[in-house]
């Protein structure tokens, strides 16, 4: 097992402990994950099968904060969840599995210039959907995890494609977080998961990660796991 994915396993334990985390919620009082009975007898000691990687507009093309084609982001996305899913165990347990489908809603990975507004924070908006074999959707929940890295930390000089380096792993492993809950048979609700349920809004950054002995994916991974070189990934970029 690789150091990585040890670390991603680390994080996945105890990620929404952190004291420095910011959370901000909204799980619909009509949820299923919020019923005991329900989670128990549908997800606890479940399978779980990682499905399809998706942009939620598939006409989602390259833009100022997300210059990258989308299969880029869907290919980063997929690998990390990849990891946690074979460093977590996800897909032993009782069968069938559970399949579970991500749609990325949105991409924003460019970072302010220290003047602006919070909302220039990078940050990945992606909605999990739980299925059964048949397709038949089962639950769902909303992963949001932020980096303030160029905030509060003067990462703003980096080219925008490298933006995606912390916020693509944690959208992985604040995914892992939720199914590891379900699987145990605990509820998902506001007071769980360290205020995380349904929307889990994260500042991570690398100081953070260090914490949890976990490493950003660097430039060479996102090279390899996109397939193009550096070169390309800069000519993705436009200008500032």
């Amino acid at each position: 097992m690789s150091l990585k994915m040890l670390s991603l396993g680390a994080l996945a334990a105890s990620a929404l402990l952190s004291g420095c985390a910011m959370t901000n919620m909204d799980i619909a009082k009509s949820s299923p994950l919020r019923d005991h009975k329900f989670v128990v007898s549908d997800f606890r000691g479940r399978a779980f099968s990682l499905g399809s990687v998706t942009l939620a507009d598939s006409q989602l093309t390259p833009a100022a904060t997300h210059p990258l084609p989308g299969v880029a982001y869907i290919k980063l996305i997929r690998y990390e969840l990849n990891e946690v899913f074979v460093n977590d165990h996800l897909e032993d347990g009782k069968k069938p599995a559970l399949i579970v489908n991500v749609k990325i809603g949105k991409l924003h990975f460019v970072s302010d210039n220290g003047f602006g507004g919070m909302h220039d924070i990078t940050h990945v908006s992606s909605l999990v959907q739980i299925s059964d074999q048949s397709g038949a959707p089962v639950a769902s929940f909303t992963i949001k995890p932020y980096d303030a890295g160029g905030y509060f930390y003067g990462y703003w000089h980096a080219p925008r494609w490298d933006y995606c380096r912390r916020t693509i792993p944690l959208t992985a492993i604040f995914t892992a977080n939720v199914l590891n809950r379900l699987r145990d048979g605990k509820i998902v609700t506001s007071d769980s998961l360290g205020s995380a349920g349904a929307l889990i809004f994260q500042k991570v950054d690398d100081r953070e990660l260090g914490r949890y002995n976990i490493k950003s994916l660097s430039k060479k991974e996102i090279e390899d796991i996109t397939g193009y070189s550096r070169q390309q990934l800069h000519d993705f970029d436009k200008p500032w």
